[in-house]
């Protein structure tokens, strides 16, 4: 499921020539600078519809490292750059 998110993000980079904080600033709708779950859920909704609302909840909570109820960019891009 974690290289399916990868995946699904970096094809949306490329396809749209985006990079990850244009697809994380998308995903912002209220520009707080951090994703709470409506934003995340909405977001990946855009780009893969692929996912179950199950497993973007599940993502959501492994990107959202410190489990704050929000994913932070540095979370976003250190977990799918590093991690997936």
């Amino acid at each position: 499921m974690y290289s399916d998110l990868k995946i699904a993000v970096e094809k949306y980079e490329r396809t749209k020539g985006k990079t990850l904080y244009d697809v994380f600033e998308m995903f912002d709708k209220d520009h707080s600078l951090s994703l709470d779950l409506k934003e995340f859920i909405n977001g990946m909704e855009q780009i893969e519809s692929g996912f179950s609302i199950e497993d973007l909840e599940f993502l959501f909570m492994s990107l959202d490292v410190d489990k704050s109820g929000t994913i932070r960019y540095s979370e976003f891009f250190d977990t799918i750059q590093h991690h997936f």
